[in-house]
């Protein structure tokens, strides 16, 4: 009882702080799930996995937050713990199944196409070009080839003698989550030799949750909080801060200067992470059920929240700061006028310089025109489609950047 005094009065100090602080956060919309455990957004569309439970895999319209429809499910397995997608694939860690490709190309019907399975528990998986990682429990980390999404075949693992739970990817170096070690980093510039670079041990231990701010790691501990570390030289770990949060700590999503972090039982929180060092709260929510997955596009912030996907707004930022001056992801962010008459502007944002298409397709998935491509520099562009020769209907404009794919919808009224 003694030792467990400390943390039971951070724990008291974290929830008096975060009831006394204004919300800042409102609810839009909701829909109603069984088990929702991750969330992705590709505007129009929201994409959500569910963890045993039937349908594992759900594709929603959420063009009106308050109305959202579903427009596509998948009944393939029913223990879907995270997924990621690249183009016109979702790519499923499905637990004691291992890892799952999904055909999204037509959100209405979406199929199973391949697979593999590891021996151990898929919790996470992260895709960069043609390969495919995956944090596979006590088997470790495994790097697929996926560049026949009907054969994916393993290409190396890395074994971390621990409990595998999360996994980003950036540049050359993987960042991986863990039971007992928090953080490893791994150089994997040679996909068939990994070689570890150093590893973090700290309070508490790693769920699931890991994203990258500038050359910053933050890290969901269980119980804990949010461990902040600089990975500007990955062999070399330096400890930042430790931000308590109340609940337990889940899972993380960074956007811009923003941290969007699921408390399980505690909701969520928003904070502003512009200085590391010093992690400000800018919002909270108490959700109905058990917060896990969490993901956010402009002010909507978008939470697989067990029992439904809760949509929810973000009405207040920060005073006097302002996000920086290069985009910090990956974005085709909206089109003006939508809906539009003959024309309408499309933006785009770059974190890094990229090969890249733009395109436009129709609502049968065939490339109407391409409207930028080749390599720029990272920041942010607006681009003109002209469609006077085109006729009304429903569109989607495609950002593809070495390897990354977004899209959206747009509505074309003659």
């Amino acid at each position: 009882m003694k030792n467990s005094l400390p943390l039971l009065i951070l724990i008291i100090a974290v929830t008096l702080s975060v009831s006394a602080y204004p919300q800042n956060i409102e609810f839009v919309g909701s829909y109603q799930l069984s088990n929702s455990f991750e969330v992705m957004v590709d505007w129009p569309l929201a994409y959500v996995c569910q963890h045993f439970a039937f349908p594992n895999f759900i594709v929603l319209d959420v063009t009106d937050p308050e109305n959202i429809e579903m427009v596509g499910l998948l009944n393939y397995s029913h223990s879907t713990q995270d997924f990621d997608i690249q183009g016109d694939y979702a790519f499923l860690a499905n637990d004691w199944d291992g890892l799952q490709i999904v055909d999204i190309s037509y959100p209405t019907d979406p199929h199973y196409v391949g697979g593999i399975d590891f021996g151990d528990r898929a919790y996470a998986v992260f895709v960069k070009g043609t390969i495919a990682y995956v944090a596979d429990g006590y088997a470790g980390l495994f790097l697929i080839d996926i560049s026949d999404v009907t054969n994916p075949t393993v290409i190396s693992s890395y074994s971390n003698n621990f409990s595998a739970s999360g996994i980003v990817v950036r540049g050359d170096i993987a960042y991986m989550t863990d039971h007992s070690t928090l953080l490893q980093t791994i150089d994997v510039v040679d996909p068939f030799n990994p070689d570890g670079l150093d590893s973090y041990y700290g309070q508490g231990y790693a769920r699931r949750g890991i994203a990258l701010y500038s050359h910053y790691a933050l890290i969901s501990a269980w119980a804990y909080g949010i461990h902040i570390v600089d990975i500007a030289d990955p062999a070399y770990i330096v400890p930042v801060t430790l931000q308590p949060t109340p609940g337990n700590c889940f899972s993380i999503f960074c956007k811009y200067d923003k941290a969007y972090v699921t408390n399980f039982e505690a909701g969520i929180q928003v904070y502003d992470i512009s200085d590391p060092n010093n992690p400000l709260l800018k919002g909270y929510y108490q959700t109905p059920g058990n917060a896990r997955g969490i993901a956010a596009r402009e002010d909507y912030i978008y939470v697989a929240d067990e029992g439904s996907l809760q949509i929810l707004r973000l009405t207040t930022t920060s005073t006097g700061e302002s996000d920086s001056e290069l985009p910090l992801a990956t974005d085709i962010s909206r089109n003006y006028p939508n809906p539009f008459n003959a024309s309408t502007t499309i933006e785009i944002e770059l974190s890094d310089a990229a090969n890249i298409d733009l395109s436009v397709y129709n609502i049968n998935g065939q490339k109407i025109e391409n409207l930028k491509s080749g390599s720029i520099e990272a920041g942010s562009y607006s681009v003109v489609w002209d469609a006077h020769d085109v006729s009304s209907g429903v569109y989607f404009a495609r950002l593809t950047a070495d390897g990354i794919s977004k899209s959206l919808k747009m509505q074309l009224l003659k």
